[in-house]
């Protein structure tokens, strides 16, 4: 390597802000320079060592892969003593074999150096890797690897300072939002211009409509625009408004005086007051009862609102901004006298309408990705990966309960599958039937034959039920019918069966 090629390397990693990018992106050049096809970046995650970028063949199985502290690896080594390793593995025994389980050529030699912070701590490892039968590719000279050395040392400081940057930048600019969901890391580009747009809708003070259907993520946008939003430090709220009756949520949003009716034991303040200065998030405002809608039009007016059972002197101004969010239609709503035309006018300022899962299946691998981190950390478990067979399953699925449904799978996922690596074969029979059924020449035939209506309609019943974890309301919605008519339906197909 020449001087002037780490020069215009380490040039091209300062204009680098984004951790990820800059972790791959330096990756990538480092192995162009070492002359080998493979490498990753390690970092210490509690008693594991985490796979965080992965470069060259096989890399999707390799990224995310965990290893415990108290294993022996060539990680741990180089992590342990502090500076870098050169292993031959042909003689070298610390190598960590269960990594390039199923990977048809392996690691000759492997050469580790540490990560450290600018005051010295170590934080992770980068791994350098020759494929090659005898570790011939790689450049093993004392010189250069100096010279690598320095570039790396020059890449862990700013990788460091980059991650404190970015998550200073994100909890001022509200990048995440309270799920700890980052908005920015999926790469549909349709999916990246709603994001966007949503962040400069998070700058202006006005009304935001979220349309689309039903767990495409509607409350974690209205989050992100709260978080990034001048409300950022005031309360974010939110409600339901197909999952309260309406006499109940009239009194959960304006509040009530004591003794305006029945239970009503004592004055409570309603969620436009709890909310007053931040984001009240209206989900399901397309359920909405017409009486109900006037009064939320009354408040977009003039600011104000009258507890249930008050008079005018009860009457409160409130600093309220309004995200709302259906998976109705609202103007056919309009034209069949469901929803008031005024109050969607009023609303309808900045609208964004969310991309169904099947629009943005090249999202599908990181969100996996994401929901097994998330459900892996909160339950203690080791991360799981999956394969790539598995992930081509999934991209063909065509997930009518959207990101809800995924997530519920991967929970399933990381339960039920016993291995490492989640295979085809680990996935649900049902979703493997349906795989069956799409690839059917004649598409009809397999999914309908043999049923009655009855029986078409009660498993129909049971999907909708499991899809939404047996929240009627939910259920409900996906299918598009009343909640009193599908309770009904729930009630003479299922029996006995309560759900919730």
């Amino acid at each position: 390597m020449k001087e002037m090629d780490g020069v215009h390397l380490l040039k091209d990693l300062l204009s680098e802000l984004d951790p990820k990018q800059l972790q791959r992106k330096f990756l990538g050049k480092v192995l162009q320079l070492e002359n080998v096809r493979r490498g990753s970046i390690w970092v210490r995650e509690g008693s594991m060592f985490r796979c965080v970028e992965a470069g060259g063949p096989h890399s999707e199985i390799e990224a995310g892969f965990e290893i415990s502290a108290e294993e022996k690896s060539i990680v741990r080594a180089t992590y342990e003593r502090r500076e870098r390793v050169v292993a031959n593995l042909q003689r070298d025994d610390r190598h960590y074999k269960a990594v390039e389980c199923g990977f048809d050529v392996k690691s000759s030699r492997i050469l580790a150096f540490p990560l450290n912070r600018k005051d010295g701590s170590i934080y992770g490892v980068l791994e350098l890797i020759d494929t090659s039968p005898s570790g011939a590719h790689m450049r093993t000279n004392e010189e250069y690897i100096e010279l690598i050395q320095e570039v790396v040392d020059v890449f862990a400081a700013l990788l460091s300072n980059t991650i404190f940057f970015t998550e200073e930048m994100e909890k001022t600019r509200g990048l995440l939002g309270s799920k700890g969901v980052n908005l920015y890391a999926y790469p549909s580009k349709r999916f990246q211009e709603l994001v966007r747009l949503a962040a400069r809708f998070a700058k202006s003070d006005y009304p935001v409509l979220l349309t689309g259907e039903s767990g495409t993520g509607k409350e974690v946008f209205a989050e992100f625009i709260h978080a990034g939003s001048p409300r950022a430090h005031k309360p974010f709220v939110a409600v339901n408004c197909s999952a309260i009756t309406d006499n109940l949520l009239e009194s959960e949003l304006f509040g009530h005086k004591k003794g305006s009716f029945t239970g009503a034991v004592r004055d409570k303040e309603g969620l436009f007051e709890e909310a007053d200065g931040g984001t009240l998030f209206l989900d399901e405002i397309g359920d909405m009862q017409p009486g109900l809608q006037a009064r939320i039009l009354r408040v977009l007016e003039d600011c104000t609102v009258r507890p249930v059972g008050g008079e005018r002197k009860d009457m409160k101004t409130v600093n309220v901004r309004i995200v709302a969010a259906t998976n109705k239609n609202l103007e056919n709503s309009i034209n069949a006298d469901e929803f008031r035309r005024d109050l969607f006018y009023r609303l309808n300022v900045h609208p964004l309408h969310l991309p169904s899962l099947r629009e943005r299946k090249e999202d599908i691998p990181e969100l996996v990705r994401c929901f097994l981190e998330k459900e892996s950390r909160r339950l203690q478990m080791p991360m799981k990966r999956v394969a790539k067979e598995t992930l081509e399953v999934l991209m063909d699925r065509p997930w009518e309960g959207n990101i809800r449904e995924l997530e519920n799978l991967v929970k399933n996922l990381l339960i039920t599958t016993e291995g490492n690596v989640i295979r085809p074969d680990d996935l649900p029979d049902s979703v493997l039937r349906r795989q069956e059924a799409r690839g059917e020449p004649d598409g009809n035939a397999p999914v309908f034959q043999g049923y009655t209506w009855e029986a078409l309609e009660r498993d129909y019943a049971k999907y909708l039920l499991e899809n939404n974890g047996g929240v009627v309301s939910r259920a409900a919605r996906q299918a598009d019918v009343h909640l009193s008519t599908f309770r009904a339906r729930i009630k003479k197909l299922l029996g006995d069966t309560k759900p919730v």
